[in-house]
């Protein structure tokens, strides 16, 4: 199907993981009312229609509203059957798409205004390369070589510079953190550069955790010196798995042996050592998965573990290589949901301490500062090509087309492609996505004071009880191992009862 160039600019604009999805999705709906282009403003209404519609699965009908799509069923194992499996990875408010205009002049506003005094804020760099392909990961967007690589760092330290010269840029962060893409093939004197504009333009607190994220493969002690001399004090490296047959069907190049000597030389730095763990891969079996726990208590010292499962990204290298045969099937619903509660068990034997539900520490060191900021609505600003962030209730995404940002930081213009302002309600969605994420659900203080959310809140929580997601504990709710698997699929419901109550306030519940 055809494109003008300002609707697919607007699909680049996406965050690299879901640009594929939303061409698809475009392209579909695009077909279904016959039309033999794309245009911006299609793009645009249908931008709208996302993220400004009412909640779905709500059934308001005059002053009621139906709870029966917000409950999980209560026949059955709640582990594997409570809700229908959905694609849904994160909890979001909703809110209104801006366009690229409008986005450029929120983030404007953004950086003059005065920053709210005591916010937590971070800063987030993406590095937009690897040098190699990984087939289950859905955030490669270009190849890496040593020239782009420079001139990009040129122009992170550009931004990093533009920035300094707001208000927004003179107050302090609590976390740094390099995503990607790869950060761990940037050249040691490339990232010295950007560490070193981090340091000399910005404000850190004095207890800020500066991560910088990698691979194995390409990581050497040049590099590792290098971010060291320059503050970062948190390794998370994405290891997958330890069987060296299945990170290689993966695309991993070391083995087992390499990895294991790899992340203990890392952790015998001062630096925290975390890693990445998934489950559901294809061909990984329940013994795979658990001799890869063991392996990770018993033969490494690093310091945190986080606990993931694999994401189904449609039309992904994996997914193409599965259809063909070259792969075998990723785990299904009811066996991602035994592969995590094995790792729970094994996690609680191991005597491991959960921060959240995927990611637990054996050391002070691991903290997880980034992934509770974000997760809680805090303030994050957005660095580099493809970078996502968050401003109050603004969301912010810049350009994933490397050639469109490195021109609009030479010109001294945020590269910004386009916003979402969240609705006015995102807060207490904050909120319960950040209870959601640390396992327990106070309850209190989301119906504001006994407002017209308390009743259908209280309603949904009890019938999640009975289904054996929750368990009181605390004046709230524990989510239970069920409950933690289903958590995402929880968080989106209860977004969509906030919506829909802050629509209709007085509707009546039945």
């Amino acid at each position: 199907m055809n494109w003008s160039p300002e609707a697919m600019s607007m699909i680049e604009a996406a965050p690299p993981a879901v640009r594929p999805m939303i061409r698809r999705k475009v392209e579909s709906i695009a077909a279904e009312r016959g039309l033999a282009a794309i245009s911006s403003e299609f793009v645009t209404a249908l931008m709208a229609d996302r993220h400004g519609e009412k909640a779905q699965g709500g059934s308001e009908t005059g002053t009621e509203l139906d709870l029966a799509p917000y409950f999980a069923r209560e026949d059955g194992d709640p582990l594997t059957s409570a809700f229908e499996a959905t694609n849904d990875v994160h909890v979001f408010a909703d809110g209104q798409t801006l366009t690229s205009g409008q986005a450029a002049n929120a983030w404007a506003e953004t950086e003059r205004a005065e920053p709210t005094a005591g916010r937590p804020r971070s800063l987030y760099i993406h590095i937009p390369f690897c040098r190699s392909r990984c087939v289950f990961c859905p955030f490669y967007a270009n190849r890496w070589s040593d020239e782009a690589g420079g001139e990009y760092a040129r122009a992170l330290v550009r931004e990093i510079e533009q920035l300094a010269e707001t208000p927004l840029g003179q107050a302090p962060l609590d976390a740094v953190y390099f995503g990607g893409g790869t950060p761990s093939d940037l050249a040691p004197e490339d990232l010295s550069a950007v560490l070193a504009a981090i340091h000399d333009n910005l404000i850190l607190a004095d207890d800020a955790e500066v991560t910088l994220e990698g691979r194995i493969s390409g990581h050497e002690p040049d590099l590792t010196r290098s971010a060291l001399d320059g503050g970062v004090n948190r390794f998370s490296v994405g290891v997958q798995s330890f069987n060296t047959d299945l990170r290689r069907s993966l695309g991993r190049k070391a083995s087992r042996k390499d990895a294991l000597a790899f992340l203990n030389r890392l952790a015998d730095t001062q630096a925290a050592v975390v890693i990445d763990l998934i489950f559901g891969l294809p061909g990984q079996s329940m013994e795979t998965w658990q001799e890869d726990l063991r392996c990770l208590d018993e033969q490494t010292s690093i310091h945190g573990v986080d606990l993931y499962r694999l994401k189904a990204v449609p039309g992904s290298v994996m997914e193409e290589m599965m259809a063909g045969g070259r792969l075998p099937c990723r785990a299904d619903l009811a066996e991602s949901a035994a592969l995590f509660a094995a790792g729970v068990e094994a996690m609680q034997s191991f005597g491991w301490e959960r921060l959240s539900i995927p990611h637990w520490r054996r050391d002070v060191r691991k903290r997880s500062r980034y992934n509770s900021l974000v997760k809680s609505g805090a303030d994050c600003i957005p660095i580099g090509c493809g970078a996502g962030g968050r401003i109050g209730r603004v969301r912010f995404f810049q350009t994933g087309d490397l050639g469109t940002y490195l021109a609009a930081v030479q010109e001294g213009r945020k590269p910004v492609a386009s916003a979402i302002q969240l609705a006015e309600h995102c807060h207490t969605v904050d909120r319960i996505a950040a209870e959601l994420e640390r396992g327990h659900l106070a309850a209190t203080g989301w119906a504001e004071a006994g407002g017209p959310l308390a009743a259908p809140l209280d309603a949904v929580l009890a019938q999640w009880a009975r289904a054996g997601l929750l368990s009181q504990a605390h004046g709230g709710y524990d989510l239970t191992v069920a409950g933690q698997f289903w958590s995402v699929q929880m968080g989106s419901r209860l977004a969509r009862l906030v919506q829909s109550m802050r629509e209709e306030p007085n509707v009546a519940v039945r």
